[in-house]
């Protein structure tokens, strides 16, 4: 059994995403300048069963400019596929379990989006129980200060810190683990797709498809898609994450409208 109970599911492809839309699926984002969910001003997208809501003025000692954490709901479960905006403070030669013969990989500063996916089976908090164990770090070592904001985010929705806090010490498992366990290392955004369909490959494929990301580690995360990976380097402006998860909303949300 893997953490968090996660079983295998259906992969989705993402250039047409085609599926069937949930009446009131909804997009929400929460950025540096805004307060609680439900709060904020709604947007209809053209005739679209989406509802856009932004969300505004969350503390400011937790957020800086790049911390956000974007939701498009496609199912009532807790399961689905997400995206991890993560930092590196500097370069850094790590071994990443077995991955390139468990020899160390190097990567570069800077900015990184790895896609993962949280299907399970029934409904399990699977999604934010991962997303919460992605921003917690092993031992006695501080936790990313990003969780606190996930926490305050899933509290939102109606999931007590109770229900999605790890239950014991967290053991390095996937290929992320071993670079989100170190200390010059910062988780910093999230961006997630509730749904019963898993599109982890699709998105893993339009990111290598895209001029503004390159592969630092051939394999990364992708045990079960072999030759492709789930981690890139982002090379573009300074807020290439936030160009890449709207450009991401924004893509799924017209299959929305023209459903």
């Amino acid at each position: 059994m893997t953490p968090d109970d996660i079983g295998e599911n259906t992969t989705g492809e993402l250039p047409t995403l085609a599926m069937a839309h949930p009446p009131a699926s909804r997009i929400t984002t929460i950025d540096k300048t805004a307060i609680l969910v439900g709060q904020g001003t709604k947007t209809r997208l053209n005739r679209s069963t989406f509802e856009l809501t932004m969300v505004k003025n969350l503390p400011s000692r937790i957020l800086d400019s790049d911390n956000t954490i974007s939701g498009l709901r496609r199912s009532e479960r807790w399961a689905g596929t997400y995206l991890l905006h993560i930092r590196l403070t500097c370069q850094a030669n790590v071994c990443v379990g077995q991955l390139n013969r468990g020899a160390p990989i190097s990567f570069v500063y800077g900015e990184y989006v790895y896609v993962g996916s949280a299907m399970g089976k029934g409904d399990g908090l699977y999604l934010p129980k991962r997303l919460v164990r992605h921003a917690t770090r092993s031992g006695a070592q501080p936790v990313h200060a990003f969780r606190t904001l996930l926490l305050d985010h899933f509290a939102h929705a109606g999931l007590s810190p109770q229900r999605v806090l790890p239950t014991g010490p967290k053991r390095l498992f996937w290929n992320i683990d071993y670079l989100l366990d170190r200390a010059d290392v910062e988780l910093q955004g999230v961006f997630y797709v509730r749904s019963d369909v898993r599109y982890e490959e699709s998105i893993a494929s339009w990111l290598a498809a895209r001029p503004d990301a390159e592969v630092p580690a051939p394999g990364f995360g992708a045990h079960d898609h072999p030759g492709h990976t789930h981690l890139f380097r982002l090379t573009g402006e300074d807020d290439a994450w936030n160009s890449l998860h709207r450009d991401l909303a924004h893509r799924i949300s017209m299959e929305g409208a023209e459903a």
